[in-house]
């Protein structure tokens, strides 16, 4: 799950599988994206909500908090996965 200045980004979604972006209340100073790590959905909204700020706001501080950060484990080679 992703929120932007608290508000969820990018849960809502067509009946085709897409995303739903609803248009978040923004700050011209600071903008806080908060990302919840559920799937990698969460990681393409990640991308589309810096995209928005930066074209919305640019210019604007922007903070990002992940309490978990995904694929932060894959620091070596393990068979025959990417690392």
């Amino acid at each position: 799950m992703l929120k932007i200045n608290g508000k969820i980004f990018g849960n809502e979604e067509f009946r085709n599988g897409e995303a739903i972006y609803i248009k978040p209340e923004l700050s011209e100073d600071l903008n806080t994206i908060t990302m919840f790590f559920q799937d990698n959905r969460d990681i393409a909204n990640l991308v589309m909500a810096n995209i928005y700020l930066d074209t919305v706001v640019p210019g604007c501080e922007k903070r990002l908090i992940m309490p978990y950060i995904p694929y932060s484990r894959m620091d070596r080679d393990i068979n025959d996965q990417i690392f």
